[in-house]
């Protein structure tokens, strides 16, 4: 049979996809070289190739390597590792990328100390002040919030005094955020801040009589007494 030529048109394709990625939903922090994400982060991966497509995209978090099909929830607390790449539909891959995070989902805890004068632990006196302690596990603590009773809340700085505080009862709210925004319940303590110093009386009893000054015998006693309100 007669030979016949045929042209045919090939591109070739010798360029591997680019994959990008995506951290939102979620406040950060980075310190020391190391980025935070709190509550809620989801991650997505985009990927294109410039001329026979993009055939899919895989990624490991924690895992084995799965097929990408819709945005990632990074719902578990630590230190982790994403690793992701894509392919295109002829076969070229591109290098595996990779991102190291740290996900803080843990509330921050507080204490307090009584500082000063206290009777049972619960009836402070007037000098006597607070002192507020925070930690936290992984991104570490923003700041430290604190109010007495229905007062607005301060910002935590250094020992608390009462001078703004009537005889009574009160009680001292505090709580702390860590750096990506996780917020713990308030913690309080009820307590009773005596004001009023104690009343003292006395009353004679026995041989006396009253002229220029107040004549006793050696048989004559002083009974002293004293009342307080509270301590």
């Amino acid at each position: 049979s007669p030979q016949r030529e045929v042209m045919m048109e090939l591109y070739a394709d010798g360029m591997a996809p680019m994959t990008s990625r995506k951290f939102y939903g979620a406040p950060k922090y980075v310190a020391g070289g190391t980025t935070f994400y709190g509550k809620g982060l989801m991650i997505s991966l985009s990927s294109k190739d410039a001329v026979s497509g993009v055939s899919e995209t895989q990624y490991a978090l924690g895992g084995n390597y799965l097929k990408y099909a819709s945005p990632i929830s990074a719902g578990t607390e630590g230190a982790q590792t994403l690793f992701y790449y894509s392919a295109d539909n002829v076969g070229n891959a591109e290098g595996t990328k990779s991102n190291d995070f740290t996900v803080d989902l843990t509330n921050p805890t507080s204490s307090h100390a009584v500082v000063g004068i206290s009777y049972q632990e619960t009836i402070l006196a007037p000098s006597t002040m607070f002192s507020l302690t925070s930690e936290d596990n992984l991104s570490g603590v923003n700041n430290t919030k604190y109010s007495f009773d229905e007062g607005a809340n301060k910002t935590y700085s250094s020992k608390i005094g009462m001078g703004s505080l009537a005889d009574g009862e009160h009680t001292l709210y505090y709580f702390a955020e860590d750096n990506v925004e996780n917020i713990a319940e308030k913690s309080s303590f009820t307590f009773y801040l005596d004001r009023i110093a104690p009343e003292t009386a006395h009353e004679i009893v026995g041989d006396q009589y009253k002229g220029k000054y107040l004549y006793v015998s050696p048989r004559t006693t002083v009974q002293l007494s004293a009342t307080d309100n509270k301590a």
